[in-house]
């Protein structure tokens, strides 16, 4: 992943397009279904932070209050923390030396 995103200055759509133009990779030996999960979220959070019904979102900041709360607001928001999430837990198996 590249450089974190300042919330205060980026926009939804740096975020969305941050997360989905080069995201972490699956390590080799993940388990299919777990890969097909990652895909799946990305490519949700993707689709969701292009749908028109988030066009006025994605031109605001991310601190700022969303002008639009409606259903695909918050599917997006939902999906971002659980691709974080799940960004991080990925960085940490890759770049984990030592397994127990």
């Amino acid at each position: 992943m590249s450089r974190p995103l300042d919330p205060s200055t980026a926009t939804r759509a740096d975020f969305t397009n941050s997360y989905t133009a080069n995201p972490p990779q699956p390590p080799p030996n993940a388990h299919p279904k777990w890969i097909r999960l990652w895909n799946a979220m990305l490519a949700l959070y993707k689709a969701i932070g292009e749908d028109e019904t988030m066009a006025r979102n994605n031109l605001q900041t991310f601190n700022t209050p969303a002008i639009d709360k409606n259903a695909q607001y918050f599917a997006w928001d939902f999906v971002m923390r659980t691709v974080v999430s799940f960004a991080f837990g990925l960085i940490y198996l890759c770049t984990k030396t030592t397994y127990h």
